[in-house]
């Protein structure tokens, strides 16, 4: 008797946190795909003598929802930061690797000194995008790559 009581209790708490599970993680999904990023500002432009230059920028994540964004752990891993100009042309990538991600409702949390890496043949290609961005940061597209529960997707 004890046994089959013990049973119904634990699938009546299995019920209950699938029930509100879905609703926290569909709330989640909405939130993440809603987020955007942001360039704040660039810095430590430096040349390896390869055709490569790497420099540190630091980027914003907006979380227009009004709900609060907080991934403990690696559940959502930030792990790439693809930027590109307007028309497309891909400038360089920041190989990030972020996770413990909190952002909270209507707000925003600034990532810091994300070593980004660049072609100089890329960028000299496209250097009227490039002066376009450097008069206004909203002309380039960030593009992160994150892995969320095991997949990966782009946001942008």
């Amino acid at each position: 008797m004890a046994f089959k009581n013990l049973l119904t209790i634990g699938g009546i708490a299995l019920a209950a946190s699938w029930y509100f599970g879905k609703d926290k993680i569909k709330n989640l999904a909405q939130s993440v795909q809603g987020i955007d990023f942001n360039l704040k500002s660039l810095h430590n432009l430096n040349f390896d003598g390869n055709g490569g230059a790497t420099l540190k920028a630091d980027v914003e994540i907006v979380n227009p929802s009004p709900i609060d964004l907080s991934i403990p752990g690696n559940l959502i891993n930030i792990k790439q930061i693809d930027f590109f100009t307007k028309s497309g042309k891909r400038l360089g990538t920041a190989y990030t690797n972020l996770n413990n991600i909190t952002i909270p409702a209507n707000g925003t949390k600034t990532l810091q000194n994300i070593p980004v890496q660049i072609a100089i043949s890329q960028a000299f290609s496209n250097i009227n995008e490039i002066l376009d961005i450097a008069g206004n940061t909203g002309n380039l597209k960030i593009v992160p790559t994150v892995q969320a529960f095991g997949k990966e997707f782009t946001i942008g």
